[in-house]
C-alpha cells in the first residue's frame, strides 16, 4: 500500500517542531519498476505483481454490458454489402425519430453559439448540450469553467476580474443544467483575495458548498459564514438563475448591468446582486481578458417580483403576500416593499455584492406584522429558519420560530413583544422602533444546533 506523510506545525511543542502525519490512501498501490532488461519489444505485455493484490482471471465471455432503455438495433441475419446502414424492424418511425433527434441537437448548438457570440463566452466554456446531458450518471455536475486563483496570462488585475467571469458560466448554464440535473458551482479557495466575492454565490447556488484551500491557508472567519459547526450548510431550496432582465445582457464587460441570481428559502426568496464587470473573451485575440474600463461601481434596481416564485409549488403562496421585509445582508439594514411600489436601487462595487432576503409578512391580530428573517451573521440569514409556525388565543399571539446555528436572530416586528422564551425559559431581546427584534442564540450540540423561539405578543382590539 502506497503511504504519504505531511510534516504539521506541531502547536504544544512550539516553533521548529513538528508533527508527522500518515495518509494511507485506498486504491493507490506501490508499482515496481519495470525490467529494463526485458528484451521484449512490447513493454506493456510485462507483468506487475503488486503487493497485496490478488491475481484473477476474468472470463470474457462473462462480461456483459447493461444499456438499460438504450434502444438496440438488430443486424439483419443475411447481410447485404450494398446497404451502408443498419436497419431496424420499424424503419420509417425509427428514421423520423433519429432525425428529429438531429434536428433538435443542431438547433441546440446553434442556440449555444448565438448564446457565446451574444455574451463573447468563450469556446472552451462548459455549455453542455442536450445529449451529454442525460447521459450524466450523477446528481451534480460543475456548472462553470474551473475556480482559477489568478491570471494565467500573466495580467495581475486577473486576481479580481476572473472571478466575476467564473460566476457568470456558473449563472447562465444553470439554466441548462438546472432542468436535468443540480448544477455545481465549483470551489474556491477562502485566503484569495476574492474569497467572500466567490462565497456570497455559493451561499445562493443551492448546491454544495466546498473550498480547495491549502494546509492552515483557511479564512475561518469567513467559512463560518457558510457553514454550521458540524459541518451542514443553510442551503436553498432552488438552483440559483439568473433574473429575466439578465438573460440577454452581458454583465461582464458591457459597462452597465449587474448580475442578479435568484433563489428560495424555505419561508422566503432571495436575490444576489454581483457585479462582475471586468473582464470577459476577446474574439480577436482568441482568450479571456480584462476590461479595465468597466471595472468600477454600477448601480442597479431589485425588486420582490424579480423572483420566480411558481417555479417551485411550495414557494407559490409566498409570491402572492400584501407586503414583504427585504433585509441587505451586507448594509444590515431593513426594507419594506409590496409587489405594486417601486424597486431598490443600490450601487454594486467591483468584485462585491449585496444579499438580498425577502420576507413574507405575517399580519398577527389588527395591529402587529411580523416576519422572521433569519441569522444575520450567516450570509444565507433565511436559511436558518427550519420551521415557522404562529398559535392564537383570546388575549394573545405567539410567533413560534425554530432556528438552526448560532448567532445573531433577527426578525421584523412592528410591535414589541410581550416576552421573548428560547428553549423554554425567558430571556432578554432587542427591539428598534424602525422594527428590528433581535437576540442571541448560542449553538448547542446536543441539540443538533436547534434553538425553539417563542414570541408572545398582545392583542389589542
Amino acid at each position: 500500500m502506497a503511504k504519504q506523510i505531511f510534516l504539521l506545525d506541531d502547536p504544544k511543542a512550539g516553533n521548529g517542531w513538528k508533527v508527522v502525519q500518515k495518509i494511507d490512501r485506498r486504491g493507490l498501490y506501490d508499482i515496481p519498476e519495470l525490467n529494463q532488461d526485458n528484451n521484449d519489444d512490447n513493454i506493456a505485455d510485462q507483468q506487475l505483481s503488486l503487493a497485496g493484490v490478488p491475481e484473477f482471471e476474468i472470463p470474457i465471455e462473462s462480461i456483459s454490458i447493461d444499456l438499460g432503455d438504450l434502444p438496440r438495433y438488430n443486424a439483419p441475419e443475411e447481410a447485404n454489402e450494398d446497404e451502408d446502414e443498419w436497419k431496424s424492424e420499424n424503419d420509417s418511425s425509427e428514421d423520423n425519430e433519429r432525425t428529429f433527434h438531429t434536428l433538435l441537437l443542431k438547433l441546440v448548438r446553434i442556440i449555444l453559439y448565438l448564446f457565446r457570440s451574444y455574451l463573447s463566452v468563450p469556446p472552451n466554456l462548459r455549455i453542455h448540450v442536450l445529449h451529454d446531458l442525460f447521459s450524466f450518471g450523477c446528481y451534480a455536475c460543475v456548472a462553470g469553467d474551473d475556480f482559477w486563483f489568478q491570471d494565467p496570462n500573466g495580467d495581475p488585475m486577473g486576481v479580481y476580474w476572473l472571478q466575476g467571469v467564473h460566476m457568470i458560466h456558473c449563472a447562465y448554464n444553470s439554466m441548462w443544467m438546472g432542468q436535468i440535473i443540480h448544477p455545481d458551482w465549483d470551489m474556491f479557495q477562502s485566503d484569495h483575495l476574492c474569497a467572500k466575492f466567490h462565497a456570497g454565490s455559493r451561499v445562493i447556488c443551492g448546491g454544495l458548498v466546498y473550498v480547495s484551500d491549502s494546509v492552515s491557508g483557511h479564512d475561518f472567519d469567513l467559512i463560518k459564514k457558510l457553514v454550521y459547526p458540524d459541518g451542514t450548510i443553510p442551503k436553498c431550496q432552488h438552483f440559483a438563475l439568473p433574473t429575466r432582465d439578465c438573460l440577454f445582457k452581458n454583465p461582464l464587460f458591457d459597462n452597465k448591468t449587474v448580475l442578479k441570481i435568484w433563489n428560495f428559502n424555505k419561508y422566503g426568496g432571495v436575490i444576489r446582486a454581483f457585479n462582475c464587470q471586468g473582464a470577459g473573451w476577446d474574439p480577436k485575440e482568441q482568450r479571456i481578458r480584462g476590461y479595465s474600463e468597466c471595472y468600477n461601481p454600477k448601480s442597479c434596481s431589485l425588486h420582490v417580483s424579480e423572483i420566480e416564485w411558481d417555479q417551485k409549488i411550495e414557494a407559490t403562496h409566498m409570491g402572492k403576500a400584501e407586503e414583504y421585509v427585504v433585509y441587505l445582508n451586507q448594509a444590515d439594514e431593513l426594507r419594506l416593499m409590496t409587489l405594486k411600489c417601486d424597486a431598490i436601487q443600490v450601487i454594486i462595487q467591483p468584485s462585491s455584492f449585496e444579499l438580498f432576503s425577502f420576507v413574507p409578512i405575517k399580519k398577527l391580530g389588527h395591529n402587529i406584522k411580523f416576519a422572521p428573517i433569519g441569522l444575520t451573521n450567516m450570509f444565507n440569514s433565511g436559511g436558518a429558519l427550519q420551521e415557522l409556525e404562529y398559535k392564537s388565543s383570546a388575549a394573545e399571539v405567539s410567533a413560534m420560530v425554530k432556528v438552526k446555528g448560532g448567532g445573531n436572530f433577527l426578525a421584523y416586528s412592528s410591535e414589541s413583544p410581550k416576552k421573548c422564551y428560547l428553549n423554554g425559559a425567558e430571556v432578554a431581546f432587542e427591539w428598534s422602533a424602525e422594527g428590528k427584534l433581535a437576540l442571541n442564540l448560542a449553538w448547542v450540540e446536543e441539540a443538533a444546533g436547534i434553538s425553539d423561539v417563542v414570541f408572545p405578543f398582545l392583542i389589542i382590539n
